[in-house]
């Protein structure tokens, strides 16, 4: 199925860089991104997001059955606005998981995307008037950079809750690896909360599925080269990862960049190595942003495999 998005063609800046080339993953990889694929996947399920009873991981039939086979419990789960999730303690695999949402209705978040970032003014008058009004805050509390108004938002309504659950968890599992993770929406402030933790001197991991340009090239620079591992998964030519665009028209830099690096799924399901590429660099466009300079693009392709005949990600409306 094909996706006009916004009617804008995302024209892309040209970006110069020495690391184009695929490189292989290790196979042990392949194992952690269908893991936390999973623990993505799980977050879409009611059961384990309503702020209701707190308890044992659960999800429809063959969504996440690594998750359940751990017996993982969320303690707690979190409920605010459209925003949900879990903090959850996984005692096979020695992890304390915090897993965000991404959004019901992939189709309606894309239409009403908005472009701020949150220490800069941003266009007004003509800009406004096409893309809206999200006005940006004021500065951050994680680096001197630029990260997308809505995402940090969403995040600073949850972090009370989440950093509670952590301290606690932490204090009784403090040998516990502490992993964030989320799918689309769910990955870009996934991004955002594990630079946090990393600031406040709580090692953690983050994988990021089918996420969407989350800050400017500062913010990218020091999420990249913060300690503990950073996956940034994306699948064929998935769309949500070229919003925002870099520029508009050509015209106008909105100054949006990745984190990497990019682990590029070019098949149809995550079920080898050899069906995932690496690429390194700030914009290196050689993996999902090959086709990322056209009208339309596979909005089928937010959904992320993790076997033969098995979608868990990407619910899309």
């Amino acid at each position: 199925m094909m996706l006009s998005v916004l009617g804008i063609v995302p024209v892309l800046l040209s970006l110069s860089t020495n690391d184009h080339e695929f490189e292989a993953i290790p196979d042990d990889h392949l194992v952690k991104f269908q893991l936390f694929a999973q623990y993505s996947a799980a977050a879409y399920c009611d059961h384990n997001n309503d702020d209701g009873i707190l308890g044992s991981i659960r999800c429809i039939e063959g969504v996440c059955p690594l998750v359940e086979a751990a017996n993982a419990q969320t303690i707690p789960e979190f409920n605010e606005e459209d925003i949900r999730g879990f903090v959850a303690v996984d005692d096979t695999h020695r992890l304390l998981i915090v897993s965000f949402r991404g959004s019901n209705s992939v189709r309606n978040w894309i239409k009403n995307f908005q472009f701020w970032k949150i220490d800069e003014p941003g266009p007004r008058g003509f800009w406004d008037k096409l893309f809206g009004s999200d006005k940006p805050q004021s500065g951050n509390d994680i680096c001197s950079c630029g990260i997308h108004s809505g995402f940090y938002r969403s995040w600073q309504l949850l972090k009370p809750d989440v950093m509670d659950a952590l301290t606690r968890a932490r204090e009784a599992h403090n040998d516990y690896h502490v992993v964030v993770t989320g799918h689309s929406l769910g990955a870009a402030i996934a991004t955002i909360a594990g630079a946090y933790l990393r600031t406040m001197q709580i090692p953690c991991d983050i994988y990021s599925y089918g996420s969407p340009r989350v800050g400017d090239a500062r913010f990218a620079e020091f999420v990249s080269a913060q300690q503990g591992l950073t996956a940034r998964i994306t699948h064929g030519y998935d769309p949500v990862p070229s919003l925002p665009p870099m520029s508009l028209f050509g015209i106008y830099d909105l100054g949006y960049r990745h984190i990497w690096p990019e682990n590029w799924i070019s098949g149809v399901s995550l079920n080898g190595t050899d069906t995932i590429k690496v690429c390194r660099g700030l914009e290196n466009l050689s993996c999902n942003g090959t086709r990322q300079t056209g009208f339309s693009f596979e909005i089928e392709d937010h959904r992320f495999r993790i076997a033969k005949r098995l979608w868990v990600l990407g619910f899309v409306q």
